[in-house]
């Protein structure tokens, strides 16, 4: 069985295999870059794959992850189930009130610090669960949430949640492009 190493180690494995994801925030927005090759590690070795690693779960959020993917799929769902039960209950409540006059009917979707709430309460689970198995989020928020100000959110593996201000890059390739 192989072993997950840390994030940060300088085995010659991760020197061929890096993962890395750039978040930067900008005047007009928030940018996420990611590399698309996922290694996957199983009882019988290692599979290579190309894939996305930033997510959309709700519209003007990106998450963008570097870590053990199949964690992160979890994640992802726990995330969207989320996001669609908070819709649904919003939604209901809103059609429960009587209503008087017309009205435009309001977004339904959780809010932003909901969802920052919601990611760190599960990053927290799996990382009490299981601590081999980490995974980092960057979190990149369009300025529609925010009053016209766009902002980028940095998760690490406990749970614990930090806006960034200057660019930042998570992944094993991360001393490589912080260098830069």
């Amino acid at each position: 069985m192989y072993e997950i190493i840390n994030e940060y180690s300088t085995d010659t494995f991760y020197e061929n295999n890096t993962t890395l994801i750039l978040g930067a925030r900008c005047i007009d927005g928030v940018v996420l870059v990611a590399d698309t090759k996922i290694t996957t590690i199983y009882d019988v070795g290692r599979r290579y794959n190309y894939g996305k690693k930033i997510t959309g779960e709700l519209q003007g959020i990106l998450t963008g992850f570097s870590g053990h993917k199949g964690v992160f799929e979890v994640f992802a769902m726990k995330l969207r189930d989320y996001v669609s039960s908070t819709t649904l209950a919003n939604r209901e409540k809103y059609l429960a009130q009587r209503l008087i006059g017309l009205r435009k009917e309001p977004d339904f979707s959780p809010t932003i610090e909901q969802v920052r709430f919601q990611i760190t309460q599960i990053q927290s689970d799996f990382y009490n669960k299981n601590k081999k198995h980490r995974y980092r989020v960057l979190m990149g928020v369009s300025g529609q949430h925010l009053d016209g100000k766009s902002i980028l959110y940095y998760f690490d593996a406990d749970g614990s949640c930090m806006p960034v201000i200057e660019p930042v890059a998570i992944g094993h390739g991360s001393p490589y492009a912080t260098y830069f």
